[in-house]
């Protein structure tokens, strides 16, 4: 039997009625609604982008000209609000969409590029590689709470596997990178921490574990020691 769709979902209600002319019956009489069956179908809104067109009215006084308050300057306008990509014209909520569409749902940059083609919107990979690159900066400080809270737990599970990066500054296509990952924390607190970096040294454990007291779970490489 099918699930019903969740409660939570917004819902449209569309009327499929017979044409009035029907609604007449040949005695005279009007047919009278004595219900109705119902039925849920799901539906979905392509992405939407839109401008926020930002206005910051300026202020100056026509009488004294700012002669009248030398402290302050003769033209007054709000400050421009802080953004994690100065002069940039994305919003906290498309650079959300971007990552998550990179990490979440495995959806290349190249490909994002030409969804946003289809939406009218020109957005070059390199443009939101350049963006990538601004968040996880912006993201350090979540990083470092992470690890904190990663050896907080009373076990540490953590594993690393080999990818290879292509066009990656001073290393070959065919050198192996990692991808270190971590499970620990509290248990009603869990905490899942992944981390790229181009050597397998058991420096980069070190790092990730730093001066856990606990429990870690591997595999057999010597790194671990």
């Amino acid at each position: 039997m099918r699930r019903p769709l969740p409660a939570d979902l917004p819902r449209v209600r569309q009327i499929i009625d017979i044409p009035e002319e029907e609604k007449q019956r040949a005695c005279g009489h009007r047919l009278s609604r004595i219900g109705e069956e119902k039925s849920e179908k799901l539906d979905i809104e392509p992405p939407r982008l839109r401008v926020i067109e930002q206005v910051r009215p300026k202020y100056a006084c026509h009488a004294c000209e700012g002669s009248g308050d030398e402290e302050k300057p003769a033209v007054r306008i709000a400050a421009v609000l802080p953004t994690l990509i100065p002069g940039g014209i994305a919003t906290a909520g498309l650079l959300s969409y971007i990552v998550t569409a990179n990490f979440c749902d495995a959806i290349p940059l190249y490909r994002q590029e030409k969804q946003f083609q289809r939406l009218g919107v020109d957005l070059p990979r390199q443009t939101m590689a350049d963006w990538m690159i601004a968040v996880a900066t912006a993201s350090r400080p979540v990083y470092q709470t992470l690890k904190r809270m990663l050896r907080r737990g009373p076990a540490v599970l953590i594993d690393e596997t080999r990818v290879q990066v292509l066009k990656e500054p001073g290393r070959p296509n065919t050198n192996d990178s990692f991808a270190w990952a971590a499970v620990g924390g509290e248990p009603k607190h869990p905490v899942v921490l992944f981390r790229y970096e181009p050597s397998r040294s058991g420096e980069m454990a070190l790092d990730i574990l730093g001066d856990y007291q606990g429990y870690v779970q591997s595999d057999g490489y010597s790194g671990y020691d």
